[in-house]
């Protein structure tokens, strides 16, 4: 109900003035300026060592299981516990070494892409005026369902900040 109000509201100002307005697709503009590029193979880099790291932890485990199984037969019940209680540690301690790398590669997202979203701002700003521009969307947050002239200066962006900041 209050999307549809503020959409009404809209389009009453849309027709009271002469609005632009433009989309620029922020998703494409990261993955395709420079800056993104670095920044995303950075966090994959981190992301694959993480994800080796793990890989490294689950066969570990595994091998653990599997000698288990292999020689639970001829186990003590003592000696039994002892190595279930072992392998319950180690898939717990995997588990929390999980969560704590999801965490880590967040604030790696967050460190890296934060100045680059920064400067994409001006950029934005800067193109919008040069383009006579009143207001933009950002096309995956805000979807456009019918526009009927439309700006796309989602290029125009990726170009002057690939200009602005070599």
């Amino acid at each position: 109900m209050k999307f549809l109000v503020a959409f009404l509201a809209m389009g009453l100002m849309v027709s009271a003035t002469a609005t632009e307005f433009a989309k620029v697709d922020v998703e494409k503009v990261k993955n395709t300026i420079k800056q993104g590029q670095a920044v995303r193979k950075e966090i994959e880099k981190e992301v694959k060592k993480k994800e080796d790291d793990l890989k490294a932890e689950e066969k570990k485990i595994m091998k653990m299981r599997e000698d288990f199984e292999k020689q639970s037969a001829v186990m003590s019940d003592k000696a039994r516990r002892e190595q279930e209680e072992k392998m319950q540690s180690a898939m717990m301690a995997a588990q929390q070494k999980y969560v704590q790398y999801q965490g880590d590669i967040q604030k790696l997202q967050e460190s890296k892409e934060g100045p680059v979203l920064e400067r994409l701002k001006g950029v934005i700003e800067t193109v919008g005026k040069d383009a006579k521009v009143d207001i933009i969307f950002e096309t995956r947050t805000t979807p456009i369902l019918y526009a009927r002239d439309i700006k796309d200066l989602t290029d125009d962006v990726i170009k002057a900040y690939d200009k602005k900041y070599k």
